[in-house]
């Protein structure tokens, strides 16, 4: 039993660093002057994918931006290895929007 908490413990804490780094890259998508909120959903979506296709289940990927602030939502919940038992995950990103202004 021990041995399953460890490994869980583990999957759970890789699972965390993927979803703080699908945040990061999706603000790095959607902070730039011309960027989108559909570009920065898509773009942590397919780090999500790329990272943790199956290990990460009933994810959530939160886009907003408005002409100060971009921000960045990710959320999931690690793949059970013990009935019952569900650990979730959640990181958040956000910075200001690039903006070029004339001096």
């Amino acid at each position: 039993m021990l041995i399953l908490a460890a490994v869980y413990l583990a999957l759970w804490s890789h699972a965390q660093h993927v979803v703080i780094a699908a945040a990061q890259e999706g603000l790095a998508a959607v902070r730039v002057e011309a960027g989108t909120e559909a570009a920065g959903e898509e773009r942590a979506s397919r780090f999500l994918d790329a990272l943790a296709p199956a290990r990460l289940v009933e994810r959530a990927v939160v886009v907003s931006r408005d002409a100060d602030e971009a921000r960045v939502s990710v959320s999931g919940t690690v793949e059970s290895l013990v009935p019952g038992l569900r650990l979730g995950v959640r990181a958040t990103a956000a910075a200001s929007v690039e903006v070029f202004r004339a001096p």
